[in-house]
């Protein structure tokens, strides 16, 4: 199974040669993991500069092993490393322009923020929104989003949208991964029109959604084919809130949690892609214009993103289409293997938790989020990387929390699992009775169609019969014709010569 660590080694052509498309916005909802503060220069700087900011910053820049220990964050740092030394390495990455980082941490407010714009020339933009660190402020103001309209980090990322637009080719795209998503998502929702025509795609990766019925279905209209959210199969942390962006589904090669890192999901090659410098150097050549000195040399066929008034042509010559069900993910070289619906399991926990969360008022999902941290806070945990680091160590970590923990506190979360325990029990009940009214169902009609084969089988017969009868009543009165035609004495005399001899 390809991963999105071997398009980075094997895809070549430089956004001059290929438009970008969705497997670069997943890579770079992943870099923006990497902190870059003192590396990359900040917002604060080119707004306050615009016409003479500082330098951007390059992948390359970033390599310092000096600040690895603390550079990478989420749930994958090993993963967001080797990204890192494929971008610095990579034809198509390595010369993009790095810069306005932005991040704001405050545990007081509960604020985890931070977001960087990558831009190729002057001819795009790509906002990318950083998702949840291993922190508790972190993880804090991801539950927040059960019970608040907007929680700070989206009213930032509105307002960074906002701010760097103008700084900004024509040409935005934005994303983000888990609660980076989110922001995305959010922040091209509320964007006043003049920033939101500007916008040619929005990725959305694994985002949880929002508290109900803060979006309507309305609202993503304008967005339809500039918008599209991308999880695993089983996903968790994509189906917990409210979304009506389109949603495709696409294979991962983790289980679990596992499924929310990026780097498990599933990526395909089409045939065109060049997978070495000759190869490029070759697509390269075949691509170039005719001229009038020779007429007779092929011209190559070129591929454009959605929007072809203002998307770069790519040199890479078409591929096979392979629809992948949104506008957004239909080009590229490579493309996400995806799948034809979500399966229903993870339609079936999206539901659940839907009906769960309902359940509750904005005072009473406080409270349970609340009761939640407060419990973790007296377990043994140092991150939110030690939940999921073994399933020994999280029970470990769930026993201190029962023991140290307050009753009150425990008696909330119990409450809490009880209820969505009922609510998965009956769903699944219920599932069963629909099957079993469905073989019922299946057991009828095929009941009815041996019934109807028998029917039309006796028939059939019935009509062979009537045909070989037919046939044989035929062949038995052209038997008899045929004899009496034929005189008797000629029909069993032997024929001899005649006697000459007298």
């Amino acid at each position: 199974m390809a991963t999105l660590l071997d398009y980075l080694r094997h895809n070549l052509a430089t956004f001059d040669e290929e438009p970008f498309n969705s497997l670069d916005a997943a890579i770079l909802s992943q870099a923006v993991m990497v902190r870059g503060f003192g590396v990359v220069p900040s917002l604060e700087n080119h707004r306050d500069h615009p016409k003479f900011p500082a330098a951007p910053a390059h992948f390359s820049d970033l390599l310092r092993a000096e600040y690895f220990d603390t550079m990478f964050t989420g749930l994958d740092p090993a993963a967001l490393k080797e990204n890192l030394f494929a971008l610095a390495a990579s034809p198509r990455f390595r010369t993009l322009a790095i810069q306005d980082y932005c991040s704001v941490f405050d545990q007081d407010d509960e604020v985890q923020f931070a977001a960087i714009t990558y831009r190729w020339k002057n001819q795009f933009a790509f906002i990318a929104y950083r998702g949840t660190d291993t922190s508790r402020t972190g993880w804090k103001e991801n539950f927040n989003l059960l019970y608040h309209d907007a929680i700070p980090s989206q009213k930032k990322a509105a307002w960074y949208l906002e701010t760097c637009a103008p700084l900004l080719p024509q040409r935005l795209y934005v994303g983000g991964h888990s609660k980076g998503g989110n922001l995305a998502e959010y922040a091209a929702l509320t964007a006043p029109a003049a920033v939101a025509d500007r916008i040619e795609g929005v990725w959305l990766f694994d985002d949880p959604g929002f508290k109900e019925q803060l979006f309507s279905p309305e609202d993503y209209a304008p967005w339809t084919e500039r918008m599209v959210k991308v999880v695993p199969q089983n996903s968790m942390v994509g189906m917990i809130l409210e979304s009506h962006a389109p949603l495709v589904a696409v294979p991962s090669s983790a289980r679990g949690i596992g499924e929310h890192s990026v780097f498990t999901w599933e990526v395909e090659p089409l045939d065109a892609t060049p997978t070495s410098a000759s190869e490029l150097a070759n697509v390269q050549a075949a691509s170039k214009p005719t001229t009038e000195a020779d007429s007779s040399a092929p011209q190559a066929a070129t591929t454009t993103a959605p929007n072809t008034s203002r998307a770069a042509a790519s040199t890479v010559p078409d591929a096979p289409a392979r629809p992948k069900g949104h506008p957004l993910l239909d080009y590229g070289s490579w493309q996400f293997s995806t799948l034809p619906a979500l399966p229903e399991p993870t339609r079936q926990f999206h539901e659940n938790l839907s009906t769960l969360i309902a359940h509750y008022d904005e005072a009473a999902r406080k409270e349970a989020v609340d009761a939640l941290f407060r419990t973790l806070d007296a377990s043994d945990a140092e991150s939110s990387l030690d939940l999921f680091e073994s399933l020994p160590r999280s029970l470990a970590i769930l026993g201190s929390a029962a023991r140290n923990a307050d009753n009150r506190d425990l008696g909330t979360l119990l409450g809490v699992g009880a209820h969505f325990a009922g609510i998965t029990a009956s769903a699944s009940a219920a599932q069963a009775v629909k099957g079993v009214a469905s073989a019922r169902k299946g057991l009828r009609e095929t009941g009815r169609a041996i019934s109807h084969g028998l029917s039309e089988a006796a028939l059939t017969a019935q009509a062979v019969g009537l045909v070989v009868g037919e046939m044989l009543e035929e062949s038995r009165v052209a038997a008899k014709g045929n004899h009496d035609e034929i005189a008797p004495d000629q029909s069993s005399a032997p024929k001899t010569p005649p006697n000459d001899a007298g």
